[in-house]
């Protein structure tokens, strides 16, 4: 918890202001330039994450390296995550359900507003709702559970 609940917030910031965008420069090209803005961000930050061999060096002294005859082929990982263990299994079916839920809010809210004859500001401040609410839902569930 915490780095998602953070993207998912962050996204109920950027939809107004790219629906802004739209209503005021049109729909092509210059609401894509935020997204562009932001993935050069995304890059830059990924790139410049020098620590991150000297975490992942302690997480094997942690728990311990694998040896090569051990480890999993890419096709046991997949029947293991799909069919075989349970516990794996729901949890890639809750993922698949919870990235479907998104990209229907993500895909169909902003078509539906559309047919409703909503301008490109207002499109853009309804759809800022749905990840504003899960963002902070997931936030405060996840002090209640550290508290």
């Amino acid at each position: 918890m915490g780095l998602n609940e953070f993207a998912v917030t962050s996204r109920c910031w950027q939809r107004p202001r790219t629906g802004f965008i739209a209503a005021h420069y049109g729909l092509r090209p210059q609401p894509f330039y935020l997204g562009v803005v932001f993935v050069a961000f995304g890059l830059v930050l990924s790139c410049s994450q020098c620590a991150r061999q000297d975490h992942v060096a302690a997480e094997s002294k942690l728990h311990g390296e694998l040896p090569v005859k051990d480890m999993p082929t890419q096709r046991e990982v997949f029947w293991r995550t799909t069919l075989l263990d349970r516990n794996l299994s729901s949890v890639s079916q809750a993922g698949l359900v919870n990235n479907l839920n998104d990209g229907m809010a993500w895909g169909l809210f902003p078509l539906f507003f559309s047919a409703a004859r909503m301008d490109f500001a207002q499109i853009g401040t309804l759809a800022a709702i749905y990840p504003a609410t899960w963002g902070v839902a997931q936030l405060s569930r996840a002090r209640g559970l550290i508290a």
